[in-house]
């Protein structure tokens, strides 16, 4: 299996920058660009000035003014490249009413260190990854889910792992998570893994995951949400699209960002089913889109609904669930989510 290329650095140019923000400003989802040494507003998104407040103009400003609490550390983590992301709950100030809760990802813009500026993606509890879900986003992507037990050994991983190292979930299971990553990013999955640890939200980590044969690697980037008890995590491994380089600086980042939401959205998915219902053998028989798909039909969506959010066509949808029903040996809907809300009350280990 042949190694990926990592995307090419971007060039800190006055032409990027200016792209940047204005691919920020364009967004569809509430984004502001910042400068990290400062934490000052560089562009904002027409969806972030609504959750502030409307039609504030907030370039400019400094983004923890705009906090009722402190600004979340994790900064230092990203200018020096240890971490690619790091997850915060804060209150935003609202003009003439109560704070408002907000989720927030903060995510390194360039890709070498020192790095210079951050985008701080922002939602209401839970409203991430319904956006993410709803976007063209994840095209030519690997992702793979799983999670880890208190003893940061794997005990579920999907059956994307093998498409993506050559390994089968099987040789995979039950092993140290750092034994996923070479050697030299063991250090660099142990920040993130601390970062979560200490703050009880999300990180995220580029790194490099070994293969089979051990002489290539897949640079992934790694999404980690905790999970109880600690230091549990539920994780998502994220490689970009395979076979090309986008030298367009614009698209290049428009794709970060959208894959990192995506990955969010799996690492919460992940999450979610350690929650609900299975076991570690079945997240082995299963792919990420199949395990969406389970995560939904438990949320009580139905197919046109899954097939909306997910961006694929209703027949994907059911040619998904057909594979499912195969795999655990029922022949609807309805027994497949009785089988598994049964599997949820025989689980000893809860979140």
């Amino acid at each position: 299996m042949g190694a990926r290329t990592a995307a090419r650095p971007v060039r800190r140019s006055a032409k990027t920058a200016d792209n940047i923000a204005q691919l920020v400003e364009a967004a569809p989802y509430a984004a502001v660009l910042i400068d990290i040494e400062t934490a000052t507003i560089l562009a904002a998104s027409d969806a972030a000035r609504a959750l502030v407040g409307g039609s504030a103009e907030l370039v400019g400003l400094r983004w923890p003014e705009l906090l009722t609490n402190a600004f979340p550390a994790g900064l230092d983590l990203i200018e020096s490249g240890r971490l690619t992301g790091y997850e915060a709950m804060r209150k935003l100030k609202q003009e003439g009413r109560k704070p408002r809760p907000v989720q927030m990802w903060v995510r390194a813009v360039e890709t070498e260190s020192p790095v210079k500026r951050a985008i701080v993606l922002l939602a209401t509890e839970g409203q991430l990854r319904v956006d993410a879900a709803s976007s063209p986003h994840d095209a030519g992507n690997t992702q793979v889910i799983g999670a880890v037990d208190p003893d940061l050994v794997i005990d579920r991983i999907s059956a994307d792992i093998e498409q993506l190292t050559g390994r089968p979930p099987e040789a995979v299971l039950h092993q140290p998570l750092l034994r996923l990553v070479v050697d030299a990013d063991a250090g660099v999955l142990l920040v993130a893994l601390g970062q979560v640890a200490s703050t009880g939200r999300g990180a995220s980590a580029s790194v490099r995951v070994r293969t089979a044969d051990r002489r290539d690697a897949c640079v992934c980037e790694c999404v980690l949400v905790p999970l109880q008890p600690p230091p549990s995590v539920a994780f998502a491994l994220l490689t970009s699209r395979s076979g090309t380089v986008t030298t367009d600086p614009t698209t290049a980042m428009d794709e970060l960002i959208a894959r990192f939401r995506s990955g969010v959205v799996g690492a919460e998915t992940s999450r979610d089913l350690r929650r609900s219902c299975t076991r570690g053998a079945d997240l082995g028989s299963l792919s990420t889109r199949e395990l969406a798909i389970v995560n939904r039909l438990l949320d009580g969506d139905r197919v046109p609904t899954i097939a909306r959010d997910m961006f694929v066509s209703q027949s994907t949808v059911r040619s998904h669930l057909s594979s499912l029903f195969r795999k655990f040996r029922v022949s609807s809907q309805q027994e497949l989510i009785t089988l598994l809300r049964a599997r949820k009350g025989r689980n000893v280990q809860r979140d």
